[in-house]
C-alpha cells in the first residue's frame, strides 16, 4: 500500500526551513507594495493588501517568529491563506526563500521537540530527509486573535 502524502510550499526564516500546506494556500504572489498596517496592530503586522478588492492582513512570519523582519529579496513571497476548515479567514503571510515545494508523508510523526521553534510548528522530516518546522495556520497569532484584526483591517 502506497503511503499518503502532502505538499508543502517552503520558505525560510533565518537558516531554518518551513513549510504551509498546500491544501491551505490560495495563491502565491510577489511581494507588492502594502498599505500601512492600522494603528495598534502587533508588531509582525506588516500592512494591508489589496487582493482582488478584498482587504487582507498581511504578516510577516519572520517577524512573528522573533526574527528580524523579512527582506524584499526576489524570493520572497505572500501566501494568501485561510486556516482548515475556515475560509472566511483568509490573510497573506509574507515569507523570505519562498522558492520550493517539499514532499512529506501524511501520517509522519514530529521529530525530537527543538525549542528554538515557534509554538505555532512542528518539527518533522521531508520525504527526502530535510528537516521542516510546518506552521500550523490555526495556531498562529494571526489567526488566534482574528476578530480584533479583521476589524483593524476592515476599518483601514
Amino acid at each position: 500500500m502506497r503511503q499518503q502524502r502532502q505538499l508543502w510550499l517552503t520558505f525560510g526564516i533565518g537558516e531554518r526551513l518551513f513549510g504551509l500546506c498546500a491544501e491551505h494556500v490560495l495563491e502565491v504572489i510577489p511581494f507588492v507594495t502594502l498599505r500601512a498596517p492600522p494603528a495598534g496592530m502587533p508588531d509582525w503586522m506588516r500592512g494591508v493588501a489589496d487582493y482582488h478588492g478584498t482587504l487582507l492582513p498581511v504578516a510577516d512570519l519572520s517577524r512573528m517568529a522573533g526574527a528580524p523582519p523579512a527582506c524584499d529579496f526576489l524570493s520572497t513571497r505572500i501566501f494568501i491563506v485561510h486556516p482548515p476548515d475556515q475560509p472566511e479567514k483568509m490573510a497573506g503571510l509574507l515569507a523570505e526563500r519562498a522558492t520550493d515545494t517539499q514532499w512529506v508523508a501524511a501520517k509522519a510523526r514530529p521529530v525530537a521537540t527543538d525549542n528554538d521553534l515557534p509554538a505555532w510548528t512542528t518539527s518533522l522530516t521531508s520525504d527526502t530527509g530535510i528537516p521542516l518546522a510546518l506552521v500550523h495556520l490555526e495556531q498562529l497569532p494571526l489567526f488566534v486573535d482574528w476578530n480584533p484584526i479583521r476589524k483593524g483591517v476592515s476599518g483601514s
